[in-house]
């Protein structure tokens, strides 16, 4: 699996609801043993946790859209070829028509 396909899928499953009730339930479950236990009181091992799980986010959602941009790109230069090509054709015809 190239980086692409796996970054789209991360997008697909981050987007989902299935990953939000997860992670609420893991943010809740971590919130109760943490009150309960006292185990990272300030909060702080959870906050770098969700930091770094935004960052690998951010990081997936950057290559998609270098690679949507780079479609695009794509896209356009075989537009302009193709409209490049309908001008000639029609100077040919009018060209034909102009002078018989």
């Amino acid at each position: 699996m190239n980086d692409d396909n796996f970054a789209q899928l991360y997008a697909k499953a981050r987007g989902s609801k299935t990953f939000l009730y997860g992670l609420m339930a893991f943010i809740l479950a971590w919130l109760v043993v943490s009150h309960a236990t006292g185990f990272d009181a300030d909060h702080g091992l959870i906050n770098l946790i969700l930091s770094a799980e935004a960052s690998v986010s951010l990081a997936f959602f950057a290559m998609m859209g270098d690679k949507q941009d780079a479609q695009h790109r794509e896209q356009v230069a075989a537009m302009l070829a193709l409209l490049q090509a309908i001008k000639k054709e029609e100077d040919q015809i009018l060209d034909e028509v102009e002078h018989g």
